[in-house]
């Protein structure tokens, strides 16, 4: 009877030792994951499942002397399936080839002892073992190299996450101390008629207005490269370039073109279309002497629209063409202050959150093409609106022809 309630008991405590690791029930007492725990094993179904396949082979093995090799590679291939699934650490899996060898060599010789095998199967043992330990070996190497690969990622994104952070937290930062700035050397200039400070006091407004114009673009860059939220509306392409046009040519002598093409639509954030326009004319500006081309033209190229802002000038090279679009990279323009290195940024900025791409190269007038190409949207003009109209509402800037002049400017 003590006997019996013995039994009972620990069937019991082994019942209660069913324990969840992952998905599905192991089948061995809690204790025992404890100890698998150690050589870095979490017990999961399939290795149960493996175990017990394994002991029905080496029975059937032990019992049916005369069919060894069927179960003796099952045994193998089964165990070479289940790395495929569960990839043991180095220390486990060799305690396990170890076992699986002894074992079913102690099997295979027992079978040729008694005469029931050829001793050329013996050639297996060691044969089988090597096999799915170098196949182990390389999927093992695989999966550490993929974990450095993802560690790495993540330090990258980690990295480029902070870097963000940064830009964002200091173009804030330094608008504050600018404005305060700028509001006492006013003050100076108030408050004295010393021609040298006044003149000092100039250059150091220009430069903290290029500071501050240096904070905002690199805030909008950021804005627009993480969480860009656009204002996205209808656009006539044709009626927007020759607005640029017209404003700049109120303020700069240059000799400024644009070229009348038929309607063409896109939906995109207009002010944010407009600041990339305008960032690459004044990059233009900077590269050209007065009375030079700069020209606008807006055309659509399948299912994109292509804005092409082209000047006379130096031209960019081949090599720097796609450095352009690189946040600060700097082509000093001869005997002129440089830029902020964060125009044509901004550019590929706007381009990307708008779902198309920047790209640079030769204009016919022989210096830079820079070209802003942004989905094109199958807007028509509203009801009742002449479709050539936005070509006649600019037609009294510029003359008619291919590439009309809007003017030299007022200068």
């Amino acid at each position: 009877m003590s006997l019996a309630i013995e039994r009972r008991a620990a069937t019991n405590s082994v019942v209660r030792g069913l324990v969840r690791s992952g998905p599905g029930w192991t089948l061995w007492p809690a204790s025992w994951s404890g100890w698998l725990a150690r050589w870095g094993i979490v017990p999961q179904p399939v290795d149960g499942a493996w175990a017990v396949f394994v002991v029905c082979m080496m029975s059937l093995m032990w019992v049916h002397p005369t069919l060894q090799t069927f179960p003796y590679h099952l045994i193998w291939v089964i165990t070479s399936l289940l790395y495929g699934f569960r990839l043991w650490r180095p220390v486990v899996i060799t305690t396990v080839l170890t076992v699986l060898t002894v074992a079913t060599a102690f099997l295979l010789l027992r079978s040729y002892q008694g005469g029931t095998l050829a001793s050329d199967e013996l050639a297996e043992v060691p044969l089988m073992p090597l096999i799915v330990g170098l196949g182990a070996w390389h999927a093992w190497r695989r999966a550490v190299a993929q974990r450095r690969v993802s560690e790495l990622a993540a330090q990258e994104k980690t990295v480029a996450f902070r870097q963000r952070e940064f830009l964002r937290d200091a173009s804030h930062a330094i608008r504050t101390p600018v404005t305060i700035a700028r509001g006492h050397v006013e003050l100076i200039q108030m408050a004295t008629a010393d021609e040298v400070i006044c003149r000092d006091s100039e250059e150091v407004l220009h430069q903290l207005d290029r500071l501050h114009h240096l904070a905002g673009r690199l805030l909008s860059i950021e804005r627009l490269e993480t969480t860009p939220a656009l204002n996205l509306k209808p656009i006539d392409a044709q009626a927007l370039i020759a607005r640029i046009a017209r404003r700049w040519s109120a303020a700069v002598s240059k000799q400024w073109i644009v070229a009348e093409g038929p309607a063409a639509y896109i939906h995109a954030d207009e002010n944010q279309l407009t600041d990339a326009l305008d960032a690459i004319v004044e990059n233009a500006l900077k590269f050209t002497e007065t009375d030079d081309i700069v020209r606008f033209a807006a055309r659509t190229v399948g299912p994109w629209v292509v804005f092409d802002v082209a000047a006379s000038g130096p031209g960019i090279p081949e090599a720097n063409r796609v450095r352009v679009f690189d946040r600060f990279y700097h082509r000093p323009p001869q005997g002129a202050e440089p830029g902020t290195g964060l125009g044509l940024a901004l550019v590929a900025a706007v381009a990307g959150a708008h779902g198309g791409h920047a790209r640079a190269s030769s204009a016919a007038e022989g210096g830079a093409l820079v070209s802003l190409r942004l989905p094109a949207a199958s807007v028509m003009p509203p009801p009742g609106e002449d479709p050539g109209e936005h070509s006649s509402k600019h037609s009294s800037d510029v003359a008619p022809g291919e590439t009309p002049a809007l003017g030299s400017g007022a200068g």
